[in-house]
């Protein structure tokens, strides 16, 4: 089984009606590459299990197409037409946003501990969301399953945990989520059950750091400062989780 899929080569191949089509939906070829050539952002540790020729040239990449979804463990699925702003979003970042993206992800999650690549003011900021989230109201299983990742020193927490939290939002898409997959390092370890983590606060957390993320403001100047009373809270809650780790 084949797919036709666009590449930048061929879709000059395209009648000019159905260029401008292509053309007039914004974000629709990128969509368009996302989906049918995901390997564009491919993580380099795949290439230990992949033919990296056959996805440089169109024609050994057309020729090969079922093979290469299989050796990267993609779903064969046809393009679906873009009914989540989201999901659009996820798939068309720029590397150096998503980056970052994945670093406001992990410092939600950990309460600002882990924090990527991000500055002080970002890590306080993700302190305060995740106490107005309240995801320590999913128990015992949640906090473990972050503990535990967090204690793993043998992979990086922040690409772990952004890859876990993206794979429980799309768990009604999973092919969404395999072509996403391959962003990540091939041998990266996630938890086998998602977060328990309701689907509306899933939402949330997505969009609140693709939105941060984006910004060019300061964070600092978009949130007063913490209360002495929420500093000693944070502080407490760094010791705690310091500890957790050590034991």
């Amino acid at each position: 089984m084949t797919i036709d899929h666009i590449t930048t080569e061929d879709s000059t191949a395209l009648n000019p009606e159905q260029q401008q089509e292509l053309k007039s939906s914004p974000g629709q070829f990128e969509w368009s590459m996302f989906w049918c050539r995901p390997w564009i952002r491919l993580h380099g540790s795949w290439a230990s299990v992949l033919d990296t020729s056959l996805i440089e040239d169109s024609i050994a990449e057309a020729m090969h197409y079922d093979e290469i979804l299989e050796t990267l463990k993609i779903d064969f699925a046809p393009e679906p037409e873009i009914v989540n702003p989201l999901s659009l979003s996820l798939a068309t970042i720029a590397p150096d946003i998503e980056s970052r993206v994945f670093s406001f992800v992990s410092a939600i999650l950990t309460d600002g501990h882990v924090a990527g690549d991000l500055n002080e003011d970002e890590r306080i900021w993700c302190f305060r969301f995740a106490a107005g989230l309240n995801l320590h109201q999913y128990g015992d299983t949640h906090r473990d399953t972050v503990i535990s990742i967090l204690q793993d020193e043998t992979q990086h927490p922040v690409a772990v945990l952004s890859a876990l939290l993206i794979r429980s939002w799309a768990v009604n898409d999973p092919a969404f989520w395999t072509r996403y997959r391959v962003r990540f390092d091939k041998d990266i370890r996630l938890p086998e059950s998602n977060l328990l983590i309701s689907p509306a606060k899933l939402n949330y957390v997505m969009k609140t750091a693709l939105f941060m993320a984006e910004q060019n403001q300061p964070v600092a100047k978009q949130i007063p400062e913490l209360t002495d009373e929420q500093k000693l809270q944070m502080k407490q809650d760094t010791e705690k989780a310091q500890a957790a780790l050590v034991s």
